[in-house]
Order: structure tokens, then C-alpha cells, then sequence
């Protein structure tokens, strides 16, 4: 039986990967400004290779009829997705306490930055609306934000590989 992965035009992968950049993107923008979920320092970091993505998504869609260059990009889109999928594993690591976050993004964290003798007006001044890294503010079915980008990033981190090597064998 054929894949029907195999059968989506390469024009069609990219608008697809174009729109879930911009909606991974935007759907946060909208948690944290209509939903007042304010995002910790992993969480702004999780977004960027959202933004990477819909890049390379508009890259397949102008070199659409190319397979060799489609795969490079299905290729760097699945590194991508393993890259923010890596870290949501390392804040869904802190929010469990199963290892400490670096200084800074944990809320005991922000304490030994400012007793190394960090301006403590400046920090929190630049800092007033941190949200800890390691304190889950929004969880659907017990799973957080960065566990749903994590699972998320990893099935497609493995069906971006899987279509980087049906271009390859185009």
C-alpha cells in the first residue's frame, strides 16, 4: 500500500508548513494577549522555530518544482522540529523538577541572579511580566504547552523526515 504522504504536491507542503508556522505563532500571540497567559522566557524561545518553518515553508512554495531542493528544506524543517521539540523536553524537564533550569528561568532561578549582584531594579524592570520557566500556567489534560509542543514536534519531526526522503528519491 502507497503512503498517501507520497501524493501532496510540493506547493501544497509548503503553504502547509507556511500556515502552521504563522499559526503556531499567531494562536501563542493570542494565548498570551486574549487569554492573558503569559509566556516564560522557554516559552518565547519555543516560538522561533515556528517563525523558521514558515520561512522554509515559503521557500518549497517558490521552489516547488525542484525536488532536491524541496527535500533540503523538508530536511532542515525536520532538524527545525527537533530543535523546539528539544526544548519543551528541557522546560517539561523543570516544570517536573526533574533537572534545574539555567539561572534566570526558574523561580528560584531569578533569586541566585540577583544575589550574584544583578541590579535588581534594572532585572525586574526589564524582567516585570517573567512568568517562571519551571511553573506550568496552562495545562489541557494534564499536559503543558511545551509537553503539547514537544509531542507535536516530534510526529513532525518524523513525517518532515519521511517526505525530505521521498523528495531525495524523486
Amino acid at each position: 500500500m502507497d503512503c498517501p504522504l507520497k501524493k501532496i504536491p510540493s506547493c501544497l507542503l509548503g503553504l502547509g508548513y507556511a500556515a502552521l508556522g504563522v499559526g503556531a505563532v499567531l494562536m501563542a500571540l493570542v494565548a498570551e494577549h486574549f487569554f492573558d497567559l503569559k509566556p516564560c522566557f522557554l516559552c518565547l524561545t519555543q516560538r522561533l522555530p515556528y517563525i523558521v518553518i514558515a520561512v522554509l515553508g515559503i521557500a518549497i512554495l517558490l521552489r516547488h518544482n525542484h525536488a532536491k531542493d524541496v527535500a533540503v528544506y523538508l530536511a532542515l524543517i525536520c532538524l527545525t522540529f527537533i530543535l523546539g521539540g528539544g526544548v519543551g523536553i528541557y522546560q517539561v524537564g523543570g516544570e517536573q523538577h526533574w533537572w534545574s533550569l539555567t539561572a534566570g528561568c526558574s523561580a528560584d532561578g531569578l533569586a541566585k541572579v540577583l544575589a550574584a549582584g544583578g541590579d535588581v531594579k534594572a532585572f525586574f524592570e526589564a524582567h516585570k511580566n517573567a512568568v517562571p520557566c519551571d511553573v506550568v500556567t496552562w495545562s489541557f489534560m494534564g499536559l503543558s504547552f511545551a509537553a503539547i509542543n514537544a509531542i507535536f514536534s516530534a510526529v513532525m519531526a518524523v513525517i518532515s523526515f519521511y517526505l525530505a526522503l521521498v523528495h531525495f528519491k524523486k
